[in-house]
């Protein structure tokens, strides 16, 4: 970034802070001006010093706003960071294995009450998993994202059954039965006779590769092999509806940011954050609580090492980020762990919501099957409370916006649509605050035609705005409203190959052909917005 655009975001920064106008902002805004960017990130914030919800917002919103700013010129090495806090979660998954694997062979034991709760969670997992041990067969899936033989956004379902891809040994022989009882012996087998499988590709392993998060560091994530992940997914999905069945809903965020809101007053419930919680699954500690066969399965499927910095190494967790059924199994562990001692909780991911009263118990067994709690996200106490990406103070939802993309096309239509939000509640009434209007015109001015134009909410490629605003073609009676809008539809490509493109349907269902990431063209169309939505009302005065 230039000199010359960084002294554009910073203005645009120092507006926004002048507009929350408080004794925060105008430290922030001191501190942009003297381009302390370093100490923006670092800024912390406690919600014991405030006494009302609308101080703590608007210090809250100054602190948090460039918090995830991907922008943010700050010295960190970002990547450098990341790499050092996963090679951090190994070490920590290798004396976790140390540990748990003394404790298999017999060595040593746990406390009586320690030992009472891992034989409650090896009988909670093994009840959620049933004994329907290739349900998960039906729910294999390629997933939107990159694996590790695409590139180029070259996605879909259609190209991935366009090469054959890569696995790892122990993952072999179930693609082995998918290709010899279903459609898919036409892409791998090349002699129907003699099953001669095309140069599929044996790996040891996933790739770990870094992406941006914030301003202090990046995240890392694994790109597993085609096949592998394709399974994976079918296990994830399979996961996701037996927890279904235990009050476990993995398509629901909203109970738990309910509990927030609701705790931050009472201070009935407790929110626990665990930090890197997907890279500190260890090996071991699934080996014990996983029942057999399962444990078969699911090990079979996962990577056992990873690609970095150009070697070879063998994991010391479980999985990771990447693989297709690493959310839903530590969805089901955390379930299963807290669940053990107090049945009233709420589990999405590593979002946990417990019983004030439980909450010391719950961490002590969290830590016992080798989990951190980030005690900066964790609160059992005062009036603040933040799950699933609410966050609460004395029972008002207080969540800032995040300014993280740069003010390119898609950025500055971000903020603008951002900064209705924050508008909205700094508002009184259905009215928009007044103090960020300026700013919100002069973005929304500065944006391509095909962005200048307003709607609901619900549509993320326009400007929202009160309904006064729209360009309505025609009204529909009472059930809602035509727009006509420029919108992005993805560019259609031909398929080239019969059989990739006839199984391909199954996955993504397509009769013009295939897509391809970011590939998208501009076209005007007649969109119906129904009633009901949300709208985010007139400015105020």
């Amino acid at each position: 970034m230039t000199k010359q655009e960084l002294a554009r975001h910073a203005w645009y920064a120092q507006q926004i802070m002048h507009a929350l106008d408080c004794p925060r902002s105008l430290s922030v805004s001191i501190m942009i001006k003297y381009e302390m960017w370093d100490e923006i990130a670092n800024l912390r914030i406690s919600a014991s010093d405030y006494l009302d919800s609308e101080s703590f917002f608007r210090a809250y919103q100054a602190t948090k706003l460039l918090s995830k700013a991907r922008w943010l010129p700050t010295t960190f090495d970002r990547t450098q960071v990341a790499k050092q806090k996963f090679e951090e979660s190994e070490v920590r998954c290798r004396s976790t294995n140390e540990l748990w694997r003394q404790y298999r062979l017999g060595k040593m034991k746990f406390l009586p009450n320690v030992e009472r709760i891992i034989s409650s969670v090896r009988r909670k997992i093994g009840t959620v998993l049933g004994d329907r041990l290739f349900e998960w067969t039906e729910y294999c899936d390629f997933g939107p994202g990159a694996d590790g033989s695409t590139a180029g956004g070259m996605n879909s379902a259609y190209n991935k059954l366009s090469s054959p891809g890569s696995i790892t040994i122990n993952a072999y022989p179930y693609l082995d039965t998918f290709a010899e009882i279903t459609s898919l012996c036409y892409i791998f087998v090349g002699d129907i006779e003699t099953r001669k499988f095309r140069n599929i590709e044996i790996t040891r392993g996933n790739r770990v590769t870094f992406v941006s998060k914030n301003a202090k560091t990046d995240r890392p994530i694994a790109i597993e092999p085609r096949w592998n992940i394709w399974m994976q997914k079918g296990l994830g999905a399979f996961l996701r509806k037996r927890l279904k069945r235990f009050g476990v809903n993995l398509d629901f965020q909203g109970l738990n940011q309910s509990l927030a809101i609701y705790s931050s007053n009472t201070s009935k419930y407790a929110t626990i954050d665990l930090a890197s919680a997907s890279d500190t699954i260890s090996r071991e500690v699934i080996q014990a609580v996983m029942p057999e066969p399962w444990l078969d399965i699911f090990g079979s499927l996962r990577s056992p090492a990873y690609y970095l910095d150009g070697k070879w190494r063998t994991y010391e967790k479980w999985s990771s980020m990447g693989n297709g059924y690493t959310f839903e199994l530590e969805s089901l562990l955390f379930w299963a762990i807290c669940s053990s001692i107090d049945d009233d909780i709420s589990v999405y991911g590593d979002d946990l919501v417990v019983p004030t009263d439980s909450f010391e118990t719950i961490v002590m067994a969290l830590e016992v099957f080798g989990f951190e709690v980030n005690y900066l996200k964790s609160f059992s106490s005062g009036p603040f409370r933040e799950s699933c990406g609410t966050d609460a103070f004395d029972g008002t939802n207080v969540t800032p916006i995040y300014w993280k993309e740069p003010l390119d096309e898609q950025g500055t239509l971000s903020l603008v649509n951002q900064l209705s939000v924050l508008a909205t509640r700094l508002g009184f009434g259905s009215f928009r605050h007044p103090s960020l209007k300026p700013i919100w015109k002069k973005l929304f001015y500065e944006l391509p035609k095909r962005f200048q134009q307003k709607g609901p909410s619900t549509l993320s490629s326009v400007c929202h705005d009160s309904r006064e605003t729209w360009r309505c073609c025609t009204k529909y009676g009472w059930d809602g409203w035509f727009l006509n809008l420029f919108l992005p539809i993805s560019r259609k490509y031909q398929f080239k190959e019969f059989i990739p493109a006839i199984i391909s349907q199954n996955f993504q269902p397509s009769s013009d052909g295939y897509s391809v990431r970011d590939r998208v063209s501009w076209k005007k169309k007649t969109v119906f917005v129904p009633r009901g939505y949300v709208d985010v009302g007139p400015w105020g005065v």
